[in-house]
């Protein structure tokens, strides 16, 4: 019965562990806004959300990195930017790591664009395509590093006028990954753990029965 014992607890262990299995994605990012910006992790395209990152001065890059991201479940990477007088605009560098995500755009690598983003200047709602100011080393900000050269500058249809803008782009939880809590253990093992305890029964009714 020992030697049973000692042969289950390893798969038993599997068992409570595998649901925990599933690999975690996380968010990193480089970023700035003329002028200032808070950068938000959202549930809902409608809400601002969590606060993981900000920066106050455009001339400086701001980094963020291992923002863990639940598997099977979508969010909304936003950014407030706010322009405190002249052009306003934002540019960054995203990437996940892990396999459990994706951007809107289907990979794991997202610049700053006029395809994938979206803007709005009344708040998390109306969203319509922002409008590109240059690729990174465009005049006025020049060169930000830390961020692709193909990252675009982006704003509202009017950088000079709307000194708030709301920008959304998605984060999708890709289909292979279910949450973990409904992770199933492989069926063969489930029939060997069966197989194992009628085993164990079996063996106790003859032990019982030769006392």
């Amino acid at each position: 019965m020992k030697k049973l014992t000692k042969l289950v607890a390893p798969l038993l262990l599997l068992a409570a562990t595998s649901a925990s299995a599933v690999p975690v994605s996380t968010l990193s990012g480089n970023l700035t806004v003329d002028n200032t910006h808070t950068t938000f992790l959202s549930l809902d395209d409608s809400i601002a959300g969590t606060a993981i990152a900000s920066g106050d001065n455009w001339g400086y890059t701001t980094n963020f990195t291992g923002v863990e991201l639940l598997p099977g479940q979508d969010y909304f990477l936003h950014i407030q930017g706010n322009d405190l007088g002249g052009p306003g605009a934002l540019i960054g560098d995203f990437s996940l790591s892990g396999d459990s995500h994706v951007f809107g755009n289907g990979l794991t690598h997202l610049l700053t664009n006029t395809l994938d983003w979206a803007v709005s200047t009344v708040g998390w709602f109306d969203y319509i395509t922002p409008t590109y100011y240059g690729y990174n080393g465009a005049y006025p900000w020049g060169y930000r590093p830390g961020i692709s050269g193909n990252a675009q500058w982006i704003w509202s249809n009017d950088f000079e006028y709307d000194d708030t803008a709301y920008f959304s782009v998605a984060i999708n939880a890709t289909d292979e990954y279910a949450p973990p809590s409904a992770v199933p253990l492989p069926a063969s093992i489930w029939l060997f753990l069966s197989g194992l305890a009628g085993l164990g029964y079996m063996q106790r009714r003859k032990q019982e029965k030769s006392v």
